[in-house]
Protein backbone atom coordinates (compact mmCIF):
# COMPACT_ATOMS: atom_id res chain seq x y z
CA UNK A 1 0.00 0.00 0.00
CA UNK A 2 1.33 3.44 -0.95
CA UNK A 3 1.99 5.50 2.18
CA UNK A 4 1.64 8.79 0.34
CA UNK A 5 0.74 8.47 -3.34
CA UNK A 6 1.92 11.20 -5.69
CA UNK A 7 -0.53 13.76 -7.03
CA UNK A 8 -0.44 12.12 -10.45
CA UNK A 9 -1.16 8.66 -9.05
CA UNK A 10 -3.96 9.99 -6.87
CA UNK A 11 -5.53 11.86 -9.78
CA UNK A 12 -5.24 8.76 -11.97
CA UNK A 13 -6.99 6.63 -9.33
CA UNK A 14 -9.85 9.08 -8.92
CA UNK A 15 -10.17 9.44 -12.68
CA UNK A 16 -10.44 5.64 -12.88
CA UNK A 17 -13.24 5.68 -10.30
CA UNK A 18 -15.08 8.35 -12.26
CA UNK A 19 -14.57 6.39 -15.48
CA UNK A 20 -16.22 3.18 -14.30
CA UNK A 21 -18.95 5.19 -12.61
CA UNK A 22 -19.77 7.30 -15.67
CA UNK A 23 -19.43 4.59 -18.32
CA UNK A 24 -21.82 2.34 -16.40
CA UNK A 25 -24.37 5.14 -16.25
CA UNK A 26 -23.86 6.30 -19.83
CA UNK A 27 -24.07 2.79 -21.25
CA UNK A 28 -27.84 2.65 -20.82
CA UNK A 29 -28.45 5.60 -23.13
CA UNK A 30 -26.60 4.37 -26.27
CA UNK A 31 -28.18 0.95 -25.70
CA UNK A 32 -31.62 2.57 -25.64
CA UNK A 33 -32.76 0.96 -28.89
CA UNK A 34 -31.60 -2.53 -27.80
CA UNK A 35 -33.16 -2.18 -24.36
CA UNK A 36 -36.41 -0.99 -25.91
CA UNK A 37 -36.62 -4.14 -28.02
CA UNK A 38 -35.32 -6.59 -25.38
CA UNK A 39 -37.47 -5.27 -22.52
CA UNK A 40 -40.48 -4.49 -24.73
CA UNK A 41 -40.79 -0.80 -23.83
CA UNK A 42 -41.38 2.31 -26.02
CA UNK A 43 -38.28 4.32 -26.95
CA UNK A 44 -39.80 7.39 -25.28
CA UNK A 45 -39.69 5.52 -21.92
CA UNK A 46 -35.90 5.05 -21.87
CA UNK A 47 -35.79 8.16 -19.69
CA UNK A 48 -37.40 6.16 -16.88
CA UNK A 49 -34.37 3.84 -16.77
CA UNK A 50 -31.82 6.65 -16.49
CA UNK A 51 -34.16 8.63 -14.23
CA UNK A 52 -34.53 5.79 -11.74
CA UNK A 53 -30.73 5.56 -11.48
CA UNK A 54 -30.28 9.27 -10.81
CA UNK A 55 -33.23 9.36 -8.40
CA UNK A 56 -31.64 6.60 -6.28
CA UNK A 57 -28.30 8.39 -6.53
CA UNK A 58 -29.93 11.57 -5.24
CA UNK A 59 -31.51 9.80 -2.24
CA UNK A 60 -28.23 8.10 -1.34
CA UNK A 61 -26.27 11.34 -1.72
CA UNK A 62 -28.62 13.21 0.61
CA UNK A 63 -28.44 10.45 3.24
CA UNK A 64 -24.67 10.05 2.99
CA UNK A 65 -24.10 13.81 3.16
CA UNK A 66 -24.63 13.52 6.93
CA UNK A 67 -22.07 10.72 7.37
CA UNK A 68 -19.31 10.72 4.73
CA UNK A 69 -17.10 13.25 6.55
CA UNK A 70 -17.16 11.06 9.68
CA UNK A 71 -15.28 8.15 8.09
CA UNK A 72 -11.96 7.41 6.50
CA UNK A 73 -12.29 8.40 2.84
CA UNK A 74 -10.65 5.14 1.73
CA UNK A 75 -13.02 2.91 3.71
CA UNK A 76 -16.10 4.74 2.46
CA UNK A 77 -14.78 4.52 -1.11
CA UNK A 78 -14.28 0.75 -0.89
CA UNK A 79 -17.80 0.16 0.43
CA UNK A 80 -19.28 2.29 -2.33
CA UNK A 81 -17.39 0.44 -5.08
CA UNK A 82 -18.51 -2.93 -3.70
CA UNK A 83 -22.18 -1.93 -3.74
CA UNK A 84 -21.76 -0.44 -7.20
CA UNK A 85 -20.44 -3.78 -8.50
CA UNK A 86 -23.44 -5.60 -7.04
CA UNK A 87 -25.86 -3.20 -8.71
CA UNK A 88 -24.15 -3.41 -12.09
CA UNK A 89 -24.25 -7.22 -12.06
CA UNK A 90 -27.96 -7.19 -11.18
CA UNK A 91 -28.68 -5.32 -14.43
CA UNK A 92 -27.76 -8.44 -16.40
CA UNK A 93 -30.73 -10.30 -14.88
CA UNK A 94 -33.37 -7.72 -15.89
CA UNK A 95 -36.23 -9.07 -17.99
CA UNK A 96 -38.60 -6.09 -18.19
CA UNK A 97 -38.83 -2.41 -17.37
CA UNK A 98 -39.57 -2.95 -13.66
CA UNK A 99 -36.67 -5.33 -13.04
CA UNK A 100 -34.28 -3.03 -14.93
CA UNK A 101 -35.43 -0.06 -12.87
CA UNK A 102 -34.85 -2.09 -9.68
CA UNK A 103 -31.31 -2.94 -10.80
CA UNK A 104 -30.58 0.67 -11.74
CA UNK A 105 -31.78 1.83 -8.33
CA UNK A 106 -29.18 -0.42 -6.66
CA UNK A 107 -26.41 0.90 -8.92
CA UNK A 108 -27.45 4.50 -8.45
CA UNK A 109 -27.64 4.20 -4.67
CA UNK A 110 -23.93 3.40 -4.42
CA UNK A 111 -22.82 5.59 -7.32
CA UNK A 112 -23.75 8.82 -5.51
CA UNK A 113 -21.26 8.49 -2.61
CA UNK A 114 -18.67 7.12 -5.04
CA UNK A 115 -18.71 10.27 -7.14
CA UNK A 116 -18.72 12.58 -4.10
CA UNK A 117 -15.79 10.81 -2.44
CA UNK A 118 -13.57 10.86 -5.52
CA UNK A 119 -14.04 14.63 -5.91
CA UNK A 120 -13.62 15.24 -2.16
CA UNK A 121 -10.32 13.35 -2.16
CA UNK A 122 -9.00 15.51 -5.00
CA UNK A 123 -10.07 18.69 -3.21
CA UNK A 124 -8.49 17.44 0.03
CA UNK A 125 -5.13 16.54 -1.48
CA UNK A 126 -4.59 18.99 -4.38
CA UNK A 127 -3.72 22.66 -3.62
CA UNK A 128 -6.19 25.25 -4.92
CA UNK A 129 -3.76 26.69 -7.49
CA UNK A 130 -3.59 23.28 -9.23
CA UNK A 131 -7.09 22.07 -8.41
CA UNK A 132 -8.76 23.26 -11.61
CA UNK A 133 -6.30 21.27 -13.72
CA UNK A 134 -6.72 18.21 -11.49
CA UNK A 135 -10.50 18.39 -11.62
CA UNK A 136 -10.28 18.81 -15.38
CA UNK A 137 -8.37 15.53 -15.57
CA UNK A 138 -10.79 13.72 -13.25
CA UNK A 139 -13.84 15.12 -14.99
CA UNK A 140 -12.36 14.08 -18.34
CA UNK A 141 -13.44 10.57 -17.36
CA UNK A 142 -16.73 11.57 -18.99
CA UNK A 143 -14.89 12.12 -22.26
CA UNK A 144 -12.76 8.99 -21.95
CA UNK A 145 -15.87 6.91 -21.32
CA UNK A 146 -17.26 8.26 -24.58
CA UNK A 147 -13.99 7.69 -26.44
CA UNK A 148 -13.38 4.14 -25.24
CA UNK A 149 -16.06 2.91 -22.86
CA UNK A 150 -19.26 3.59 -24.79
CA UNK A 151 -18.02 2.47 -28.25
CA UNK A 152 -16.48 -0.68 -26.76
CA UNK A 153 -19.68 -1.31 -24.82
CA UNK A 154 -21.71 -1.03 -28.01
CA UNK A 155 -19.42 -3.53 -29.71
CA UNK A 156 -19.68 -5.88 -26.73
CA UNK A 157 -23.46 -5.66 -27.00
CA UNK A 158 -23.18 -6.76 -30.63
CA UNK A 159 -21.05 -9.74 -29.62
CA UNK A 160 -22.76 -10.98 -26.46
CA UNK A 161 -26.08 -9.14 -26.20
CA UNK A 162 -27.04 -6.08 -24.17
CA UNK A 163 -26.19 -7.81 -20.86
CA UNK A 164 -22.54 -8.37 -21.76
CA UNK A 165 -21.36 -4.73 -21.33
CA UNK A 166 -22.72 -4.64 -17.78
CA UNK A 167 -20.88 -7.86 -16.92
CA UNK A 168 -17.61 -6.45 -18.30
CA UNK A 169 -18.05 -3.17 -16.39
CA UNK A 170 -18.62 -5.13 -13.16
CA UNK A 171 -15.41 -7.09 -13.81
CA UNK A 172 -13.41 -3.91 -14.47
CA UNK A 173 -14.88 -2.36 -11.32
CA UNK A 174 -13.72 -5.36 -9.28
CA UNK A 175 -10.22 -4.91 -10.70
CA UNK A 176 -10.33 -1.23 -9.74
CA UNK A 177 -11.40 -2.17 -6.22
CA UNK A 178 -8.35 -4.39 -5.82
CA UNK A 179 -6.06 -1.65 -7.17
CA UNK A 180 -7.53 0.92 -4.80
CA UNK A 181 -7.05 -1.38 -1.82
CA UNK A 182 -3.36 -1.64 -2.70
CA UNK A 183 -2.62 1.94 -3.75
CA UNK A 184 -4.67 4.22 -1.51
CA UNK A 185 -3.57 4.82 2.09
CA UNK A 186 -5.99 5.64 4.91
CA UNK A 187 -7.33 9.17 4.41
CA UNK A 188 -8.27 10.67 7.77
CA UNK A 189 -6.81 14.20 7.61
CA UNK A 190 -10.27 15.74 7.40
CA UNK A 191 -11.13 14.06 10.73
CA UNK A 192 -8.64 16.35 12.53
CA UNK A 193 -10.93 19.29 11.85
CA UNK A 194 -13.83 19.96 14.17
CA UNK A 195 -16.64 17.85 12.74
CA UNK A 196 -19.82 19.84 12.25
CA UNK A 197 -22.99 18.58 13.87
CA UNK A 198 -25.98 17.54 11.81
CA UNK A 199 -27.52 20.89 12.64
CA UNK A 200 -24.49 22.80 11.35
CA UNK A 201 -24.40 20.73 8.19
CA UNK A 202 -28.06 21.42 7.58
CA UNK A 203 -27.36 25.12 8.18
CA UNK A 204 -24.58 25.05 5.56
CA UNK A 205 -26.92 23.49 3.01
CA UNK A 206 -29.46 26.30 3.31
CA UNK A 207 -26.97 29.18 3.22
CA UNK A 208 -27.32 31.46 0.17
CA UNK A 209 -24.00 30.26 -1.28
CA UNK A 210 -25.09 26.61 -1.03
CA UNK A 211 -28.54 27.30 -2.45
CA UNK A 212 -26.94 29.15 -5.36
CA UNK A 213 -24.64 26.20 -5.99
CA UNK A 214 -27.68 23.92 -6.06
CA UNK A 215 -29.50 26.14 -8.56
CA UNK A 216 -26.60 26.25 -10.99
CA UNK A 217 -26.11 22.49 -10.65
CA UNK A 218 -29.75 21.52 -11.15
CA UNK A 219 -30.19 23.82 -14.14
CA UNK A 220 -26.99 22.53 -15.76
CA UNK A 221 -28.08 18.92 -15.41
CA UNK A 222 -31.67 19.52 -16.54
CA UNK A 223 -30.29 21.13 -19.70
CA UNK A 224 -28.20 18.07 -20.53
CA UNK A 225 -30.63 15.33 -19.52
CA UNK A 226 -33.61 16.67 -21.36
CA UNK A 227 -31.59 15.64 -24.41
CA UNK A 228 -28.88 13.06 -23.67
CA UNK A 229 -31.06 10.02 -22.78
CA UNK A 230 -32.90 10.41 -26.09
CA UNK A 231 -29.86 11.06 -28.25
CA UNK A 232 -29.41 7.47 -29.45
CA UNK A 233 -33.04 7.03 -30.48
CA UNK A 234 -33.15 10.53 -32.00
CA UNK A 235 -30.19 10.05 -34.34
CA UNK A 236 -31.21 6.51 -35.32
CA UNK A 237 -34.95 6.94 -35.88
CA UNK A 238 -35.32 10.66 -36.64
CA UNK A 239 -32.09 11.30 -38.55
CA UNK A 240 -31.66 7.71 -39.86
CA UNK A 241 -28.11 7.35 -38.54
CA UNK A 242 -26.99 3.69 -38.86
CA UNK A 243 -26.73 1.64 -35.66
CA UNK A 244 -23.37 0.19 -36.70
CA UNK A 245 -21.86 3.71 -36.71
CA UNK A 246 -23.28 4.74 -33.34
CA UNK A 247 -19.98 4.01 -31.59
CA UNK A 248 -18.22 6.50 -33.86
CA UNK A 249 -20.76 9.17 -32.89
CA UNK A 250 -19.85 8.85 -29.19
CA UNK A 251 -16.17 8.44 -30.03
CA UNK A 252 -16.09 11.78 -31.88
CA UNK A 253 -17.90 13.57 -29.07
CA UNK A 254 -15.70 11.95 -26.45
CA UNK A 255 -12.45 12.94 -28.17
CA UNK A 256 -13.69 16.50 -28.50
CA UNK A 257 -14.77 16.79 -24.88
CA UNK A 258 -11.54 15.16 -23.65
CA UNK A 259 -9.32 17.86 -25.12
CA UNK A 260 -11.82 20.63 -24.44
CA UNK A 261 -12.11 19.60 -20.78
CA UNK A 262 -8.35 19.63 -20.26
CA UNK A 263 -8.24 23.10 -21.80
CA UNK A 264 -11.18 24.20 -19.64
CA UNK A 265 -9.38 23.03 -16.48
CA UNK A 266 -6.37 25.20 -17.29
CA UNK A 267 -8.62 28.08 -18.29
CA UNK A 268 -10.47 28.23 -14.95
CA UNK A 269 -7.10 28.30 -13.15
CA UNK A 270 -5.97 31.21 -15.33
CA UNK A 271 -9.11 33.25 -16.05
CA UNK A 272 -11.59 32.15 -13.38
CA UNK A 273 -14.85 30.25 -13.48
CA UNK A 274 -17.23 32.97 -14.71
CA UNK A 275 -15.64 33.56 -18.15
CA UNK A 276 -15.49 29.80 -18.75
CA UNK A 277 -19.09 29.33 -17.57
CA UNK A 278 -20.28 32.11 -19.90
CA UNK A 279 -18.43 30.64 -22.88
CA UNK A 280 -19.79 27.16 -22.18
CA UNK A 281 -23.35 28.51 -22.08
CA UNK A 282 -22.96 30.24 -25.44
CA UNK A 283 -21.61 27.01 -26.95
CA UNK A 284 -24.39 24.94 -25.37
CA UNK A 285 -27.08 27.33 -26.62
CA UNK A 286 -25.77 27.08 -30.19
CA UNK A 287 -25.36 23.29 -29.96
CA UNK A 288 -28.95 22.71 -28.83
CA UNK A 289 -30.43 25.07 -31.41
CA UNK A 290 -28.69 23.62 -34.47
CA UNK A 291 -29.00 20.01 -33.35
CA UNK A 292 -32.54 19.79 -32.03
CA UNK A 293 -34.53 22.96 -32.78
CA UNK A 294 -33.50 23.87 -36.32
CA UNK A 295 -31.35 21.07 -37.70
CA UNK A 296 -29.57 22.30 -40.86
CA UNK A 297 -30.13 20.14 -43.91
CA UNK A 298 -26.90 18.43 -44.88
CA UNK A 299 -25.08 18.90 -41.57
CA UNK A 300 -23.23 15.71 -40.56
CA UNK A 301 -25.00 13.92 -37.69
CA UNK A 302 -21.67 13.53 -35.91
CA UNK A 303 -21.72 17.29 -35.21
CA UNK A 304 -24.53 16.67 -32.70
CA UNK A 305 -22.18 14.68 -30.50
CA UNK A 306 -19.21 17.00 -31.02
CA UNK A 307 -21.09 20.20 -30.19
CA UNK A 308 -23.23 18.83 -27.36
CA UNK A 309 -20.52 16.89 -25.52
CA UNK A 310 -17.86 19.55 -26.07
CA UNK A 311 -19.93 22.39 -24.63
CA UNK A 312 -21.14 20.21 -21.76
CA UNK A 313 -17.55 19.29 -20.90
CA UNK A 314 -16.51 22.94 -20.53
CA UNK A 315 -19.51 23.63 -18.33
CA UNK A 316 -18.83 20.61 -16.08
CA UNK A 317 -15.36 21.89 -15.15
CA UNK A 318 -16.61 25.42 -14.41
CA UNK A 319 -19.46 24.01 -12.33
CA UNK A 320 -17.33 21.65 -10.22
CA UNK A 321 -14.59 24.19 -9.59
CA UNK A 322 -17.13 26.86 -8.58
CA UNK A 323 -18.96 24.56 -6.18
CA UNK A 324 -15.71 23.26 -4.63
CA UNK A 325 -15.14 26.68 -3.00
CA UNK A 326 -18.32 26.51 -0.90
CA UNK A 327 -17.51 24.02 1.94
CA UNK A 328 -14.73 23.89 4.54
CA UNK A 329 -12.49 20.76 4.70
CA UNK A 330 -14.53 19.19 7.51
CA UNK A 331 -17.72 19.65 5.49
CA UNK A 332 -16.30 18.76 2.09
CA UNK A 333 -17.43 15.18 1.44
CA UNK A 334 -20.82 15.84 2.96
CA UNK A 335 -21.34 18.95 0.87
CA UNK A 336 -20.06 17.29 -2.31
CA UNK A 337 -22.45 14.43 -1.62
CA UNK A 338 -25.29 16.95 -1.38
CA UNK A 339 -24.00 18.54 -4.57
CA UNK A 340 -24.09 15.10 -6.15
CA UNK A 341 -27.69 14.79 -5.01
CA UNK A 342 -28.49 18.04 -6.77
CA UNK A 343 -26.85 16.68 -9.92
CA UNK A 344 -29.02 13.60 -9.66
CA UNK A 345 -32.15 15.64 -9.06
CA UNK A 346 -31.38 17.72 -12.14
CA UNK A 347 -30.67 14.58 -14.18
CA UNK A 348 -33.85 12.92 -12.95
CA UNK A 349 -36.01 15.96 -13.68
CA UNK A 350 -34.53 16.24 -17.15
CA UNK A 351 -34.84 12.53 -17.98
CA UNK A 352 -38.35 12.06 -16.62
CA UNK A 353 -39.62 15.35 -18.06
CA UNK A 354 -38.49 14.35 -21.53
CA UNK A 355 -40.68 11.23 -21.38
CA UNK A 356 -43.76 13.43 -20.86
CA UNK A 357 -42.75 15.89 -23.56
CA UNK A 358 -41.98 13.28 -26.22
CA UNK A 359 -44.08 10.81 -28.15
CA UNK A 360 -43.02 7.78 -30.16
CA UNK A 361 -44.12 7.16 -33.74
CA UNK A 362 -44.74 3.56 -34.92
CA UNK A 363 -41.31 3.54 -36.62
CA UNK A 364 -39.59 4.60 -33.35
CA UNK A 365 -39.06 8.26 -34.30
CA UNK A 366 -39.47 10.81 -31.50
CA UNK A 367 -42.04 13.60 -31.78
CA UNK A 368 -41.37 16.84 -29.88
CA UNK A 369 -37.57 17.13 -29.83
CA UNK A 370 -37.80 20.75 -31.03
CA UNK A 371 -39.89 21.66 -27.98
CA UNK A 372 -37.56 19.77 -25.65
CA UNK A 373 -34.59 21.60 -27.17
CA UNK A 374 -36.15 25.02 -26.60
CA UNK A 375 -36.85 24.21 -22.96
CA UNK A 376 -33.24 23.04 -22.54
CA UNK A 377 -32.00 26.32 -24.07
CA UNK A 378 -33.99 28.24 -21.47
CA UNK A 379 -32.45 26.31 -18.57
CA UNK A 380 -28.96 26.76 -20.02
CA UNK A 381 -29.19 30.55 -19.60
CA UNK A 382 -29.54 30.26 -15.80
CA UNK A 383 -26.09 28.68 -15.41
CA UNK A 384 -23.76 31.70 -15.92
CA UNK A 385 -26.04 33.94 -13.83
CA UNK A 386 -25.88 31.48 -10.93
CA UNK A 387 -22.08 31.19 -11.24
CA UNK A 388 -21.78 34.99 -11.15
CA UNK A 389 -24.01 35.23 -8.06
CA UNK A 390 -22.13 32.43 -6.27
CA UNK A 391 -18.78 34.13 -6.81
CA UNK A 392 -20.25 37.41 -5.59
CA UNK A 393 -21.42 35.71 -2.37
CA UNK A 394 -18.05 34.02 -1.84
CA UNK A 395 -16.21 37.30 -2.44
CA UNK A 396 -18.31 39.09 0.16
CA UNK A 397 -17.80 36.21 2.60
CA UNK A 398 -14.02 36.46 2.22
CA UNK A 399 -14.12 40.22 2.82
CA UNK A 400 -16.23 39.74 5.95
CA UNK A 401 -13.87 37.03 7.24
CA UNK A 402 -10.83 39.27 6.66
CA UNK A 403 -12.53 42.16 8.46
CA UNK A 404 -13.42 39.91 11.39
CA UNK A 405 -9.83 38.64 11.59
CA UNK A 406 -8.53 42.22 11.62
CA UNK A 407 -10.81 43.14 14.52
CA UNK A 408 -9.90 40.08 16.58
CA UNK A 409 -7.37 41.12 19.24
CA UNK A 410 -4.09 39.25 19.30
CA UNK A 411 -3.29 37.88 22.78
CA UNK A 412 -0.43 39.72 24.41
CA UNK A 413 2.77 37.79 24.94
CA UNK A 414 3.98 38.06 28.53
CA UNK A 415 7.73 37.70 28.90
CA UNK A 416 8.94 35.90 31.98
CA UNK A 417 12.04 37.17 33.72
Amino acid sequence: MAANPSERLLIACMAGIQFINIVEFMMVMPLGAELSEALHIPTSHIGYISGSYTAAEAVASIIMAFFLDRFDRRTALMISISGFIMGTLSCTFATDLNSMIFARVISGFFAGPLAALSVAIIIDRIPFERRGKALGVVMSAFSISSIFGVPIGLELAKIGGWQFPFFVIASVSLTMLIIMLWVLPPMRAHLTHVRPSFRKLAHLWVQPKALTAYVLTVCALITAFLLVPNLSAYVQYNLHYPREDLGFLYLAGGITSFFVMRLAGRSVDRFGNLPVATLSTALMFIAIYVNFVNYPVGMPVVMISILLMGSNAVRAVAMTNSVSQVPSPAERAGFMSMHGAMQCIGSTLGSISSTFLLQTQPNGALIGMERVGMIAMGFSLVFPLAVWWLHRLLHHERIAAAAMAALTPVPAVVEEN
